[in-house]
């Protein structure tokens, strides 16, 4: 259907990391749900294939679905109206398409898990540290 986006560039490779996104969203105020083997809703009923996983935005009309590609998974949503900009999206900064700034709040929670397993696994620790401007540091303690 016409209003079916693929936000292309980004891929979700770890599923772990993907689910710990959905509750770090949570965490900051999206109210979301990740779910397995569902249909993400769009403006049409029959417009999206049932996905793997899918994100569930309760204050919005609309959910993104989650593809296997030879990449990862890869996000699939219907931006019409900007309801999912409005729970996901920030502004586009350069070099970033409007389509993946209407997910950069799942895709900044996505780098900032798979970041924090990658040096977990190393035996570091890492913590978030939240800026004024809405951005944020995370900080690695390296184990001795």
């Amino acid at each position: 259907m016409s209003h079916t986006t693929t936000i292309g560039q980004i891929f979700f490779a770890n599923e772990r990391a993907l689910r710990d996104a959905a509750e770090e969203l949570r965490e900051r105020g999206v109210d979301c749900t990740l779910i397995e083997a569902a249909t993400p809703r769009a403006y049409f009923a029959n417009q999206m294939q049932q996905a793997p996983l899918v994100l569930r935005l309760n204050n919005s009309p609309y959910d993104v679905g989650f593809y296997q590609t030879e990449q990862g998974l890869e996000a699939q949503c219907d931006l019409y109206g900007g309801h999912i900009h409005r729970e996901l999206g920030e502004q586009a900064e350069k070099g970033v398409t409007q389509e993946q700034a209407a997910i950069s709040k799942l895709r900044s929670a996505y780098a900032n898990q798979v970041i924090t397993q990658q040096f977990a696994q190393q035996g570091h620790m890492v913590t978030r540290q939240d800026n004024d401007d809405g951005s944020f540091d995370l900080v690695v303690e390296v184990a001795a």
